[in-house]
């Protein structure tokens, strides 16, 4: 127990930085693109966490490092509570088009993401 929440709490540091570097590099490169970042960090995750989720199944993972790497590192990487506030600030100002994009999006590349990426591991 003791390992994996030690390795949950390094992972998840790990996560964090990854994802508040995606956010500067995608705000420095493209200004205003906050928002599709958000988007962006979750859709990757997913899919980093259905081959996570595929190798651990293939590879015999030890469940510490699973344990550490999807709920530290992808649970830092990704972020609901951005992705629910990115929607709601879109809805508030109007940007309805936006908004739904964001709130359709997001979740069913998600899903689309992280199914693929758990196939495509099994399937190699």
């Amino acid at each position: 127990m003791a390992s994996a929440s030690l390795g949950v709490a390094c992972f998840g540091v790990v996560g964090i930085f990854l994802r508040w570097g995606v956010q500067q590099g995608v705000s420095l490169w493209m200004p205003g693109a906050q928002l599709w970042a958000t988007m962006v960090i979750n859709v990757v995750g997913s899919l980093m966490l259905g081959a996570l989720m595929g190798l651990a199944t293939r590879q015999s993972m030890a469940e510490p490092l699973r344990v550490a790497m999807s709920v530290g590192l992808l649970g830092g990487f990704t972020t609901f509570s951005a992705f629910s506030w990115d929607c709601w600030l879109c809805f508030s100002r109007g940007e309805w088009g936006r908004g739904i994009a964001l709130l359709i999006g997001t979740p069913l590349l998600g899903v689309l993401g992280a199914a693929a990426a758990h196939r495509w591991i099994l399937a190699h």
